[in-house]
């Protein structure tokens, strides 16, 4: 069983790295509008490479779990999402699509890891007979982090 500490630190942290996805599907398209001149379709387009990267992994996140367990998949996703987010702060003005290409992939990765991680480790924690509470909690507090964002 869970403890109230495993339990507050899974919250938070779906919380905070829920703020980093709304972050990266707010503020791409934006840039790609804005600074590359995309159409509002080319733009959503653009997100395609963070998407299939996140489906990629998020399909073999399972196996993964179950080699390597919860801590070392939560601190790559981490590390791939951190990581994404610093080569995405090098962009400048007149970046070109291709420069934004290696921090979305690495941010598809982190998310696709951290997500299917996090949600097995919420539910496994409570037991099969609180395993709907468990992806229900996770499941608001990605909501509130998104929430976090748009303010």
């Amino acid at each position: 069983m869970a403890t109230n500490w495993q339990s507050f630190t899974v919250g938070i942290t779906t919380l905070l790295l829920s703020v980093t996805f709304v972050s990266m599907l707010l503020y791409i398209p934006q840039f790609l509008i804005k600074e590359l001149n995309f159409s509002a379709v080319w733009s959503g387009a653009g997100l395609l490479a963070v998407m299939l990267a996140y489906g990629i992994v998020s399909y073999i996140a399972d196996r993964l779990y179950e080699i390597m367990g919860a801590k070392v998949i939560l601190s790559a996703a981490a590390i791939f999402l951190g990581f994404g987010m610093f080569l995405l702060s090098s962009l400048l003005e007149h970046s070109h699509y291709l420069h934004l290409v290696p921090g979305i992939i690495s941010l598809g990765v982190g998310l696709g890891l951290f997500f299917l991680t996090i949600t097995t480790v919420a539910v496994t924690a409570l037991g099969s007979n609180r395993a709907n509470l468990a992806a229900a909690l996770v499941f608001m507090f990605q909501i509130i982090g998104g929430l976090l964002e748009w303010r």
